[in-house]
């Protein structure tokens, strides 16, 4: 059984995984909004959500509590 440390712990873990999602995306949709639509801008864009999907995709993962 988890005791209220533990699981106020992984609490605190989960938020900062989704305040770090939230941050992400924002940022992300304030680039595509000023993004000049040249090839090398959209590839550029596409690179970096890209890399930041696998990096959340790993916290998320490694901050998970197995079942």
């Amino acid at each position: 059984m988890a005791d209220l440390l533990a699981l106020t712990e992984a609490v605190e873990a989960q938020g900062e995984v989704i305040d770090s999602a939230v941050t992400l995306i924002k940022g992300l949709a304030e680039e595509i909004k000023n993004l000049e639509p040249t090839q090398e801008a959209i590839d550029a864009l596409y690179q970096k959500v890209t890399e930041e999907t696998t990096a959340l995709s790993d916290a998320v993962v490694a901050n998970t509590p197995a079942a």
